[in-house]
């Protein structure tokens, strides 16, 4: 039993506090390596927070990241503490504005203003 619960712990993702989400937005990543991806970073607000990374045509030069809930963007985001954000989001030759659910410390860091 103890050797579980030892795995569990080592496993469960890490808890992250708003400097810990700022941090993390602001950090560098590979971006050929993180096309496609889409990453569980933590939990902030007991709400899982993930990272997607999306580019468009001109791969890997555009890759961008985009942090947010894995929530959608209707009443349970204002429920969990989140904000209904727009990002740009690269789409085949061109960029759209999509909405995500984000943390509020991110939601003025948002692209699509």
């Amino acid at each position: 039993m103890l050797i579980i619960a030892t795995l569990l712990l080592a496993t469960a993702p890490p808890i992250l506090s708003d400097q810990d989400l700022l941090r993390l937005s602001k950090r560098p990543f590979d971006k050929a390596k993180k096309i496609g991806r889409r990453e569980v970073l933590g939990t902030h607000n007991r709400v899982p927070v993930l990272a997607v990374y999306r580019c468009g045509d001109v791969c890997p030069a555009y890759t961008t990241r985009i942090i947010h809930y894995d929530l959608s963007t209707g009443p349970d985001c204002a429920k969990h503490g989140g904000v209904v954000d727009y990002r740009w989001v690269p789409m085949a030759a061109a960029v759209g504005k999509q909405a995500f659910c984000v943390p509020s410390a991110l939601a003025d860091r948002s692209t699509a203003k």
